[in-house]
């Protein structure tokens, strides 16, 4: 696998790399893990863009889809599991592991769920669109018809 981004950076959700930042106060609260880690000040470290998970995207999507899957792993507890230590923590959905820093500033790493025994999986856009509630996708409704005027 090739790096797209330089090793051992941090860079912004637009991509741009930025100044590591200072190491936070350790979180300990799942809710508070899953409410501050989806906050645009979060940033990417080099080597969770370039996780094999986004192998298959240009280096200028990795970024947002980063973002989309951050964003969908800690908006569904149903689905995930976040485990608190005082190195890491880590956030397991059924497609991948997230990795992030004990103050929910950086995520560190993505990788995928071990013992699945199938090839490694890899991002797809549609696999990664927040739908509250049923889970499925939004539909439209049909317009309301037009109401008979007395005039």
């Amino acid at each position: 696998m090739v790096a797209v981004f330089p090793a051992d950076r941090v860079y912004a959700r637009n991509g741009r790399p930025v100044k590591a930042p200072m190491p936070g106060e350790p979180v300990a609260d799942e809710a508070r893990v899953r409410r501050l880690a989806r906050l645009n000040r979060v940033e990417f470290h080099s080597d969770a863009l370039n996780a094999e998970f986004f192998v298959q995207l240009p280096a200028e999507e990795r970024p947002a889809a980063l973002a989309a899957v951050v964003e969908v792993a800690l908006r569904t507890p149903k689905k995930s599991v976040v485990t608190i230590s005082e190195h890491a923590i880590t956030v397991v959905h059924h497609r991948v592991v997230l990795t992030l820093s004990p103050g929910c500033l950086v995520v560190t790493k993505v990788s995928a769920p071990d013992g699945k025994g199938r090839s490694s999986p890899v991002y797809k856009a549609r696999d990664w669109r927040y739908r509250p509630d049923t889970g499925r996708p939004q539909t439209t409704l049909p317009a309301a018809p037009a109401s008979p005027n007395p005039d």
